[in-house]
């Protein structure tokens, strides 16, 4: 079970975690009874949101935020269900399952630019709701309920939206195109599950194709907008391989429990000779069992270890006649073994070999407007004549 990390000296403001809440869930904003789900689930909040009286407390304060505008949507948005993927686990390996029936996506993908109101971000009613909040402001928690229900969306600023996917130590000068917004959005409004590379709910679904979105989530990654580890999935029967990003503040380190069981397996193997076992040894040792041969058919077990047939005496070159000859027969005995591929190997190049497949490319050129060795805090006119 995962628990959120410890917060010593944190000093709740629920005025703020409200607005973040908001911002979080991007340009298509958020009903009242979405806002009350994710702050319960939000850490540290002050309160639990779940009878009428802290409902309407709370109210009073989301409608007096100067950063959030209120929006009748065309029809009523389907209730928010937070998918938690980490749930869908095969016990063997530990590798999440994508399950046939997902959530449905209330936030359908849909690019808004709207350079007048210097205005980005994903949402499929931005030219269709009607902005209602001057009447929201002077209404109470009840009367909003009775007269909009699941139809009112609350938005923030473009401003506010920013801040809460950007870290403060990110280039304030950095300017990110549309698309690279959108994917940003989208890894925000994840939280600390995180939005992934593959899978019919993944980032895939925002991008033309996986190269496009390689470059999309290289730039954010390189202004240390996002995090990202490798991330198996199983989906529909198949083993695939991807990324799970987050926004720094939400990261939370997944080791999948297959490249856990494949170091093990690669340090063990490293300490016999020639870096070679018996398979039944290995699946007797580890206790694998027949959750083996699915660990065989994972992207980096395939990489690092192979198996296959070979003469008795290959691995016991000193066993005697009796012990490698088949009884009765003028034929050497026959093991399934496992090596490794690369004796030499750092088992720890589990973890990095994959990142090195997705980012085997060099460092983008930074090209004429490269501001990397610009200094803030000196005038661009004195910096220019130190070059």
């Amino acid at each position: 079970m995962f628990k959120f990390p410890e917060a010593p000296g944190f000093t709740p403001n629920y005025v703020k975690g409200i607005l973040d809440e908001i911002a979080l869930e991007g340009l298509d904003g958020i009903t009242p009874n979405d806002l009350w789900l994710r702050l319960n689930n939000r850490p540290y909040f002050p309160f639990k949101v779940n009878d009428e009286t802290t409902k309407v407390f709370l109210w009073e304060a989301v409608k007096r935020l100067k950063s959030v505008s209120f929006f009748e949507l065309p029809e009523p948005r389907e209730p928010l269900v937070i998918y938690d993927r980490f749930e869908h686990i095969d016990p063997e390996l530990g590798m999440i399952i994508e399950p046939e029936n997902l959530p449905v996506n209330i936030y359908p993908h849909c690019k808004v630019e709207d350079l007048d109101k210097g205005i980005m971000g994903s949402c499929a009613t931005y030219y269709t709701r009607n902005d209602v909040t001057e009447t929201v402001r002077s209404l109470a928690y009840k009367d909003v309920c009775e007269k909009w229900g699941h139809k009112l969306a609350m938005v923030a600023s473009q401003t506010a939206r920013r801040r809460a996917l950007q870290n403060s130590d990110v280039n304030p000068n950095l300017e990110l195109t549309t698309m690279q917004y959108l994917v940003l959005e989208r890894v925000g409004r994840s939280r600390y599950h995180g939005e992934i590379t593959q899978g019919r709910e993944s980032l895939q679904m925002i991008t033309e194709d996986a190269k496009s979105l390689f470059y999309l989530r290289k730039v954010l990654h390189k202004h240390r907008l996002i995090t990202k580890q490798m991330f198996h999935q199983k989906q529909g029967g198949q083993n695939t391989c991807g990324l799970l990003l987050h926004l720094p503040r939400f990261f939370v380190e997944r080791r999948p429990k297959a490249l856990i069981m494949t170091e093990k397996v690669i340090f063990y193997l490293k300490s016999k000779p020639n870096c070679m076992e018996e398979y039944n040894i290995i699946r007797q040792k580890f206790g694998l069992g027949s959750s083996l041969k699915k660990l065989q058919k994972t992207f980096n077990f395939q990489k690092f270890i192979k198996s296959e047939l070979v003469p008795y005496r290959t691995l016991y070159p000193d066993a005697p006649e009796a012990e490698w000859r088949y009884k009765g027969a003028n034929k050497e005995r026959i093991l399934r073994v496992m090596y490794l591929v690369d004796s030499n190997m750092d088992p720890k190049e589990v973890w990095q070999k994959y990142d090195d497949i997705y980012d085997d490319e060099e460092d983008e050129k930074c090209g004429l407007l490269d501001e990397g060795h610009r200094l803030l805090d000196r005038n661009l006119m004195a910096q220019a004549y130190r070059v």
